[in-house]
């Protein structure tokens, strides 16, 4: 986070499988010109195939869906 604040980036996403990345209390409270955005890699399985997709602005952990089609599964 300070390396991107430093180098005058306004926000960042900290996307991980599976995994929702909440910003630690500190960074919401430390510059508020700084935007820290909750963020998952979200992954998912259509037509047998591993899909990744981005989710921004969350609050929990999105499961992986299992479907028959790739737009189903997105």
């Amino acid at each position: 986070m300070k390396w991107y604040r430093e180098h005058d980036y306004n926000f960042l996403v900290i996307t991980d499988h599976s995994t929702v990345t909440i910003p630690p209390a500190y960074a919401i409270e430390g510059d508020p010109s700084f935007l820290f955005i909750p963020g998952e890699e979200v992954m998912g399985y259509g037509n047998g195939r591993l899909l990744e997709i981005n989710a921004f602005n969350i609050t929990e952990d999105i499961s992986p869906i299992h479907s028959e089609t790739d737009l189903d599964a997105l």
